[in-house]
């Protein structure tokens, strides 16, 4: 009997580790699905040589599997058509790949030398740089057109060097005008995007209220008009928003719109401009409730022209950076705001920030202006 219970146990340990080992062996992380524009294999997506070569396959396959990881090599891509993020599964997008070995890892990744750029403009590649100098007293802009190419090489262009002025900035000549968002996140899985350009595009990415997370980080919008719609989410709640460590670069337009309010972290926000008459056109619109935070962000060189003939009613909640709804709860903490230029020919002073529910924390301004002239 002593040998029989030995031999029971030994039986009984060995389909105990048999069901955890089988247990473990279903819980393994689904493999990436890669993608490379320059790749020449079978397109099944399993390495840098068989890789799919537009983001929207990828992505597609990621949805198909049941969630997982796209992997994106150095390259430019085609951002005609909005990529949809659906399902209930999380989908993580990152670039910044060199794309040549199939172990890589994020130890090799480096998203400002290995360049992922999706753009409307992957053919010709013929959008350039507006520059817009406005005249000494603020009241007026002149736009000449410049042949520096926003893409050229397979890398982006910034056009830091050539400022010529405290508010001089740029703005997109785009070739193919395309609307609509390079990624709509409009189901319940939580979508994240790491280490991508998007460049020369209508926009960037909207969240819908449904979508549980919404995590950018590393990411560069160059030359959009906007470049994110967050609509209906909880802050730092069930559904949470949050951008760290992206740069929103030389845009036009209406640019930000945050319902449900998000955290950004060490963002810059350089040489944005808006030259409209439109009585909610502010870098940031945030409406009630949004309890929107900036730590330790950058904004510089933006540039608000209202001309004489604009619409003022309403323009009192609006600002050349934010535009706030009562109660919006906004916050800046650590943040610098340099070079900013507001020009109204109008009676109503469109400031830098709007007066609303704003407070900020050991914030640092310098070199700003506003200019109104009735």
């Amino acid at each position: 009997m002593k040998t029989s219970k030995i031999v029971l146990m030994f039986i009984v340990g060995a389909y105990v580790s048999t069901v955890c080992q089988s247990a473990q062996a279903n819980n393994n992380p689904l493999p990436p699905i890669y993608v490379k524009a320059s790749a020449t294999g079978n397109k099944d997506g399993k390495s840098w040589k068989n890789a799919y070569t537009t983001v929207a396959s990828g992505v597609e396959a990621a949805i198909a599997q049941g969630g997982g990881e796209v992997r994106i090599a150095a390259g430019v891509y085609a951002a005609t058509s909005q990529i949809s993020i659906s399902g209930d599964n999380s989908i993580t997008v990152k670039g910044g790949y060199p794309g040549i070995d199939d172990n890589e890892d994020d130890d090799v990744r480096d998203p400002e030398l290995y360049q992922s750029i999706m753009t409307a403009d992957s053919g010709t590649q013929a959008s350039t740089y507006n520059h817009l100098v406005p005249t000494e007293d603020g009241t007026f802009y002149n736009a000449t057109n410049t042949t520096i190419k926003i893409v050229e090489n397979g890398r982006v262009n910034l056009p830091e060097k050539y400022h010529c002025g405290l508010y001089d900035t740029f703005y997109p000549n785009r070739a193919n005008k395309v609307t609509g968002y390079a990624f709509s996140a409009n189901s319940a899985a939580p979508f994240e995007l790491d280490g991508v350009w998007i460049v020369a595009r209508g926009s960037g990415i909207f969240a819908n209220k449904v979508c549980k997370s919404l995590i950018v980080r590393n990411c560069n919008f160059v030359g959009c008009n906007e470049y994110v719609y967050s609509s209906g989410a909880a802050h730092n709640g069930s559904f949470p928003r949050r951008y760290e460590n992206c740069k929103i670069l030389y845009s036009s337009g209406y640019r930000m719109k945050l319902k449900g309010g998000a955290d950004f972290v060490n963002c810059v926000f350089r040489g944005n401009m808006i030259t409209s008459d439109g009585t909610t056109a502010s870098a940031f619109y945030l409406w009630a409730g949004a309890r929107t935070r900036f730590v330790g962000c950058e904004f510089s060189r933006y540039y608000r022209y209202v001309p004489a003939s604009a619409d003022v009613s309403g323009m009192e909640r609006n600002g050349n950076i934010v535009g706030d709804e009562q109660s919006s709860g906004a916050s800046f903490t650590d943040c610098v705001f340099s070079n900013n230029l507001s020009s109204s020919k109008n009676s109503v002073g469109i400031t830098m920030l709007s007066a609303g529910d704003i407070r900020f924390n050991r914030c640092c301004f310098e070199k700003n202006r506003t200019v109104v002239n009735p």
